[in-house]
């Protein structure tokens, strides 16, 4: 990246860190809203990622000053590249290169090959020759150090001869720090301490690099390890990377971070020197002949061949820790805060911090540890057929010995579980035995226990579970699966998995015992559902761990092992997972719980491809091999690719990874789905949606984290929503429902439910369920739906349908199953409410026509004060929505002048008619609302309400003409009055003509405006009504469905005390399953298209006979022109 582009992609960050407010400084895991997070992500990223520069050569050597890199090859070929500015200087020298130097005392590069010489850059030549025979050269701190002619030799000023120090045959490099000189020959590694050399031979004869810190001297390079020897102890560390075909070209040493970085044919790997961590892979790319090297203490470089050179940020290398000392790990527990790993014959105590292992338990030679467990503060171990407890202090508890080998132990709440041969014993921690049956068959493959059982899986596919109360069987199942391997138990639903060898893993409900679904995996070795069970993690066999996501059952994460997982386990905060391998033990970050801006993928050795593919989505660049990303997670934000995916509106990409899609949200409670509403992505959606139509019909759990954003999509008014309404509702996933019944009588029936699970036994008896009789279905709803009546989430959610432009989701039988569901349960209310109104009714005309006295006055005024008191409850949530209907104005109006009539008709025995008929009025007006209680009368409701609403623009225009027409005949007429004259002509419009009197120029203006209102104008405002009554009839299913939810909304808002209600639900629903006969005739649509089809066949066919006949004209006048001019050829030569 050149200087430029770096300069205005800061700028561009710089920016929207002003504009959002993201603070650098502010520890990443407290940023919560996206914006800020994604930009974080990039700050990071960024300096993460390395610069690049060309080169003009295949470098071999290397030397770094505080301003340059000096770069050259054994030819003599020498490039400079300034650090700062990236400009680069090439020049060729008249000598072989074997070694290169940077002198700071003289501030002069130093070359060796023939000799030693030293380099005029200004001049880009060989400044003068100092020594001969010198092929490999060191400065430290002024002074040179030689390899020459089989010596180590020490050059203190050029001007002087070269110091001996010692001998070293064929030593071909050497290093030096502050505490060691160092040479390296074929076989030999010689180190110079205090005039005291140290001899080590038995080296790789291709070992060829060198480096000393201060503690360390790292040996490298044509094999495939690194040898570490600390200074002082000599303990010699073989530093083996999990590729082990690598091939080390070059390594150099950090003194200040205790950190090694080592290149090669596979790339650059950093490797932390003071504690055991795992090779940090910072630069995977296939390299040949490379070389790398520290700049400083927060930079380092590399190049090669390909005569790129990248310069890095230094890694911290914070977290991964391996433990060697232990192989063949057969498993991981939690003791009493403590991580305890064990193999066949030892235990050991982890430290999580430092990644030290101790050794606390170690078994007698006739025994071997085939696996264990924890109860929390003790650690059980099973050895064949002996069974033993220690304490967290590691000091042998109890010890059983039985007649067989234990094949399975599980901790209880009371003891422990133990299957021996045939047998299960249920034994207490004081070695009593409990309880005791002999029930198994079959060989157990698998167990694991919940809060109230133990399961047991057997070879034949068969699962029985056990009561720990009452020590009973609860219940026994087939699977009908193949070999069982792995069970695990989700407490928070209740879910057991099942891994078998057919490469599933099978979610059971254990409540109903009823088969869910599967998810393909494959073969998984090992399930630990987490301490909260929102989230398991799955061990396959390829060296891999994936974190699933126990309520939308989508992959979360998947963290990459170094070498083949043998066994796994979390500590008891979750915060690392141990992994064990036949070699040592990885202490490996959790995604989930990282405090820290990390990639976690599924080959965390790509970590730098993924950030270059984030920074490619965030300056909107082409995108390659997305598809390499989609079980990718950064942490601390919990981001995933459908995550980033969504905030960059990267279309092609979500279209092409559809089936990897998760709406999982991250710490910013933000989904893919709130993501694009907020930006406004709209196709994105669409394209969303798309893909759930597939992943529903294999998990009916992927809308888990829909529900969140289903009233933002109403509100938007998203093109394609009723497309995701529509996969939202369908028949139940569930292949053990009953098919028949016997007494379809209760049908159709909606209940709700907090599980997904559909229950048979919630709908109607058992026993009315039948293998034959009345064919029925089973459907639900896949995301949960708040049906609280008079919640505010319910109420907002109603009022999102009306004003939802997309009225295509009213036909939704998702939205029709909520919208009846709500119905019933407020008809009885929206009935008790129009038959008082009715009253009302009756009672005031009876008052206006017959019962004209204060006495009777009564009975209608205390009818109107229920009425008043019934909208004040519908006010006191919120005053301002309640007047925004203006059916509430009215209602309030009616009120407030009936309780002014009433007084003034008891003060004088009398009352104001004016004000008498406005209350009539306002009252029959109202009262027409109450009609769309009723769905044969609701439609017309609406309709009148729609034709007014379209009526209004045509009506300013009619009395626009109204108003200047009278005008113009008042002009005439100067001692009436204009009323008169508007009155006229208004009546005018219809009919009542009156044209005496008229002069010439009033039956001109009577002409025009007999033509304009009458004739155009009424005409215009029936079809006007036309025009609106066809649309009303094309969406009659819409337009009732819209006047229920309006009723339902003004039932819901009388229910304030319950606007708090948030807890939300699906909706199960058994009917009698109608099956459509198929006509045998064509369908008259498809009779029209194949008449349309033959129509225009044959004007193709007619179209293609007259071009035929055109042809043949132009042929004939072709022929006939042909002639012609042969006959005025003759013509012209006679």
């Amino acid at each position: 990246m050149n200087k430029l582009h770096s300069k205005h992609l800061a700028n561009k960050v710089n920016s929207y860190n002003s504009q959002y407010g993201v603070d650098q400084t502010k520890p990443p895991e407290l940023l919560t809203d996206m914006e800020s997070q994604i930009l974080r992500i990039q700050s990071q990223f960024q300096s993460e990622v390395p610069l690049k520069t060309t080169i003009p050569i295949a470098p071999e050597f290397f030397a770094v000053s505080p301003t340059h890199i000096f770069l050259s090859n054994s030819s003599g070929d020498i490039c400079l590249l300034e650090q700062e500015t990236k400009n680069v200087i090439k020049f060729t020298i008249n000598c072989s290169i074997s070694s290169m130097s940077f002198c700071e005392m003289s501030n002069s590069l130093y070359i060796s090959g023939d000799g030693l010489y030293s380099i005029n850059i200004s001049k880009q030549d060989i400044e003068t020759q100092i020594l001969e025979n010198v092929n490999f050269c060191r400065f430290f701190k002024g002074v040179g150090y030689l390899c020459q002619s089989g010596l180590i030799s020490k050059l203190n000023t050029l001007s002087s001869s070269p110091e001996i120090l010692y001998e070293h045959y064929n030593a071909s490099a050497l290093d030096i720090s502050s505490t060691a000189l160092a040479s390296l020959a074929p076989y030999k590694l010689m180190v110079f301490i205090d005039k005291v050399v140290f001899e080590y031979e038995n080296f790789d004869s291709s070992a060829s690099n060198i480096k000393v810190s201060d503690t360390y001297i790292a040996i490298g390079g044509q094999f495939n390890y690194i040898l570490l020897i600390k200074i002082g102890s000599w303990e010699i560390q073989n530093i083996c990377n999990a590729n082990y075909n690598i091939r080390y070209g070059s390594i150099d040493i950090n003194s200040q971070f205790g950190l090694m970085i080592a290149v090669s044919d596979q790339g650059v790997i950093a490797y932390d020197i003071k504690t055991d961590r795992i090779p940090f892979s910072v630069y995977p790319r296939h390299m040949k002949y490379p070389i790398c090297g520290f700049l400083s203490s927060d930079k380092f470089f590399s190049c090669s061949d390909n005569m790129k050179l990248k310069i890095f940020q230094t890694p911290l290398l914070e977290d991964g820790a391996i433990i060697k000392d232990i192989q063949m790990m057969k498993d991981c527990v939690i003791v009493d805060n403590k991580a305890v790993a064990f193999n066949e014959k030892c235990v050991y105590n982890l430290s999580l911090v430092d990644g030290h292992s101790e050794l606390v338990y170690m078994c007698d030679e006739d025994e071997k540890i085939d696996f264990g467990g924890s109860t929390g503060s003790e650690l059980y171990l099973v050895m064949g057929s002996r069974f033993k407890i220690l304490s967290s202090s590691f000091s042998l508890i109890q010890s059983w010995r039985f007649d067989s080998q234990i094949i399975i132990a599980e901790n209880l709440p009371t003891g422990f579980a133990l299957v021996i041969d045939m047998n299960v014993k249920i034994l207490d921690s004081s070695s009593h035995v409990l309880h005791e049956w002999t029930v198994i068959k079959d060989k157990i493959t698998a167990s694991c226990t919940s809060d109230q059982a133990l399961y047991l899986a057997s070879s034949g596919g068969m699962i029985r579970a056990y009561s720990f109360n009452n020590y009973t069987e609860q219940v026994t199942f087939y699977t009908h699966k193949p070999y069982i391997k792995v069970l695990a138990h989700l407490q928070a639903h209740n879910y057991l998995l099942i891994s078998t060898t057919d490469n599933y893993i099978y979610i059971w409900d254990m409540k109903s015992v009823q088969y869910l679904f599967a998810i393909y995996n494959r073969l998984c070795n090992k399930i630990i559902p987490s301490f909260d069970s929102y989230h398991f993690y799955v061990q396959s066999f390829d060296s891999k761990i994936e974190i699933w996501d126990a309520n939308d059952f989508c992959i979360h994460s998947t963290i990459s092992v170094p070498s083949d997982v043998t066994a796994f386990g979390l500590s008891l905060t979750e915060d690392l997972i141990i992994a064990g391998s036949k070699e040592m033990v990885f202490l490996l970050n959790n995604p989930l719980t990282c405090k820290k801006i990390q990639p976690f993928g599924r080959n965390q050795n790509t970590a730098y491809l993924f950030k270059k593919f984030f920074l490619s989505l965030f300056k909107n660049a082409s995108v390659e091999k997305a598809s390499n990303y989609t079980d990718w997670l950064i942490s601390p934000y919990q981001i995933c690719f459908s995550t980033m995916i969504a905030y960059f509106n990267k279309i092609e990409i979500l279209k092409n990874c559809a089936r990897d899609i998760s709406l999982h949200p991250g710490t910013s409670s933000d989904t893919i789905v709130s993501i694009c509403l907020n930006k406004n992505f709209i196709d994105s959606l669409e394209s969303i949606f798309k893909s759930f139509k597939t992943k529903i019909k294999n998990n009916p759990f992927c809308f888990y984290y829909l529900e969140k954003s289903l009233l933002e999509l109403n509100k938007k008014s998203v093109p394609c929503l009723h497309k995701l309404y529509g996969i939202a509702m369908g028949n139940s996933f569930l292949g053990t429902l009953p098919k028949f019944c016997i007494d379809d009588s209760y049908l159709p029936i909606e209940i709700e439910s907090e599980s997904i699970i559909i229950e048979p036994s919630r709908f109607m008896p058992l026993e009315n369920y039948a293998s034959l009789g009345r064919s029925i279905k089973f459907t639900q709803t896949f995301v949960k739906i708040n049906l609280n009546l008079g919640s505010q989430e319910s109420i907002d959610f109603m009022e999102s349908l009306i004003i939802c432009e997309n009225k295509l989701i009213i036909k939704t039988e998702l939205i029709q199953t909520i919208l009846n569901n709500k119905w019933k349960r407020i008809k009885i209310l929206i009935m008790i409410q129009s038959l008082i109104y009715v009253v009302y009714i009756v009672a005031l005309a009876m008052f206006s026509t017959t019962y004209f006295n204060g006495n009777f006055l009564i009975f209608p005024f205390v009818i109107s004060q229920l009425l008043l008191i019934y909208e004040v409850f519908q006010m006191i949530p919120g005053p301002l929505n309640y007047l925004q209907d203006i059916w509430n104005i009215i209602d309030l109006s009616r009120a407030a002048l009936f309780i002014a009539y009433s007084i003034e008709f008891w003060q004088n025995n009398d009352g104001n008619r004016e004000m008498l008929s406005i209350i009539v009025f306002l009252t029959w007006i109202r009262g027409i609302t109450y009609f769309r209680i009723f769905d044969s009368t609701r439609y017309y409701v609406n309709l009148l309400f729609v034709v007014i609403k379209d009526m209004i623009a045509f009506f300013i225009i009619f009395f626009y003409s109204i108003v200047g027409f009278g005008l113009v005949f008042f002009a005439f007429d100067e001692e009436s009055d204009y009323f008169d004259y508007l009155t006229g002509t208004f009546n005018l419009s219809f009919g009542d003509i009156n044209t005496d009197g008229y002069n010439k120029l009033q039956w001109l203006y009577y002409f025009f405006f007999m033509v304009l209102n009458p004739i155009v104008e009424l005409n215009l405002l029936i079809s006007i009504m036309s025009d609106t009554y066809s649309r009303v009839q094309e969406n009659l299913e819409i337009a009732d469905s819209l006047g229920l939810c309006s009723l339902i909304i003004e039932i819901e808002r009388l229910f304030f005390w319950r606007r708090r209600l948030n807890n939300k639900s699906y909706i199960h629903k058994c009917d009698i399953e109608r099956f459509v006969a198929q006509e045998n005739t064509e369908s008259s649509q498809i009779k029209d298209l194949k008449r349309t089809v033959k129509d225009i066949a044959l004007k193709i066919t007619q179209q293609n006979d007259n071009l035929a006949r055109t042809i043949e004209g132009l042929k004939s006048s072709q022929f006939n022109t042909y002639n012609t001019l042969l006959e005025m050829k003759r013509q012209h030569f006679k």
